[in-house]
């Protein structure tokens, strides 16, 4: 499954990796030629860049380790809360007509907004930063997953209650499965906001992961720097992502990938 061709190039078939690969290559090749025209305080080399974002890892690699662990919990915790509170309300009118309004009211409050007053009510830096990301991303799962519960059909619900299902069963055989396309596209999504807003809880109190990095190389002007610890964390972020296409080539292989 996974060495399935997706891809043609004058009628050779090309596996999946280089779909990935190219785009990357072609980036860092117009990067590089940015580079030669622009002074290294605007645009350093492709190069320096690489040879600081390999040091990273091997004389920082705490800063990445507390950014990737906060992402993760945070994550995790939306995840859990989000869905078991959008499954609740889809399958409860009642639950839907007091909790949706509320959801989509936290869904206008910037992160920023959340950032200060986490700084507000928390002395704990780790809480702090963990209780942004829920408050940011939580709700997006809980509204992507009531929708899904609410898509189901009606003759998939007959059919199933037919078998005299107990409600956990019920969950289990029809609601888990029906919902998980949505639970994993509105994730993909999660994991670009849970980066961006990482950063900028870091930037506010943290005294170690790469938000705190990139203040202090903006503070140095090292652009070098920034473009590194960047990298470093959109590389975090793609492993993620990877984790999810694990998921969806095995779990939803009967989608059409082509």
């Amino acid at each position: 499954m996974f060495n399935k061709p997706i891809s043609t190039l004058g009628g050779v078939q090309l596996p999946p990796i280089v779909r990935t690969v190219v785009p990357i290559i072609a980036f860092f090749i117009g990067l590089q030629a940015f580079a030669m025209s622009t002074p290294p305080f605007i645009m350093p080399s492709v190069v320096d860049i690489g040879a600081r974002y390999l040091a990273i890892w091997v004389t920082n690699p705490d800063a990445v380790v507390s950014t990737f662990l906060r992402i993760v919990i945070g994550l995790s915790l939306a995840f859990v809360v989000g869905n078991t509170s959008g499954m609740a309300m889809g399958m409860s009118p009642v639950t839907r007509e007091y909790g949706e309004t509320f959801v989509k009211f936290l869904t206008g409050i910037p992160g920023l907004s959340w950032v200060l007053i986490a700084v507000l009510w928390f002395s704990n830096v780790e809480f702090r930063i963990v209780f942004v990301l829920f408050m940011v991303l939580f709700p997006w799962y809980t509204l992507s997953t009531m929708d899904a519960v609410r898509g189901i059909p009606q003759d998939y619900k007959d059919m199933v209650k037919s078998f005299r299902f107990t409600r956990s069963e019920f969950t289990r055989k029809l609601i888990i499965p029906y919902i998980l396309p949505d639970v994993v596209s509105v994730s993909k999504s999660n994991i670009g906001y849970a980066a961006r807003i990482v950063v900028v809880a870091e930037l506010v109190g943290a005294t170690a992961g790469i938000g705190r990095e990139l203040l202090v190389a903006q503070s140095k002007f090292n652009v070098v720097d920034i473009f590194a610890w960047t990298f470093v964390l959109v590389t975090m972020m793609l492993s993620l992502q990877g984790l999810l296409l694990i998921v969806e080539r095995t779990r939803l292989d009967w989608r059409d990938t082509e």
